[in-house]
């Protein structure tokens, strides 16, 4: 279960945007978690429960926005949605296919609430 490691390291990153950004609390962080990422969801949250109270408070909330598997045939430039992992052209039968979405795992954006300010 690799995603603990995966949200310390969000966490990190988090924390220094924060610092760069005048050291507000932090109260929500979005992140983009493509189908074929390599990590899960379900425990990316629990690893962020477990994690984030200690790190950068219990306000914080994770919302996660779960990306589809997308490509691109390099024969007929047909976009395609990627199910099953089945990694075929549905137009020309083509596997020279080129993933454009569904494999990141990224910061969308966070949420800072100033110092001193209650919400």
């Amino acid at each position: 279960m690799h995603e603990y490691s995966v949200v310390r390291s969000l966490l990190r990153q988090v924390q220094e945007i924060a610092r760069s950004n005048g050291g507000g609390a932090i109260e929500m962080i979005r992140l983009a978690v493509g189908e074929f990422s390599g990590v899960e969801c379900t425990l990316v949250e629990l690893a962020f429960r477990d994690l984030a109270p200690e790190k950068i408070g219990r306000q914080a909330k994770l919302e996660i926005q779960k990306i589809p598997l997308e490509a691109k045939c390099e024969n007929c430039q047909q976009k395609i949605i990627i199910t099953n992992y089945q990694f075929c052209c549905p137009r020309c039968n083509s596997q020279q296919v080129r993933i454009t979405a569904g494999d990141e795992l990224t910061i969308i954006d966070i949420e800072l609430r100033e110092v001193g300010v209650n919400a």
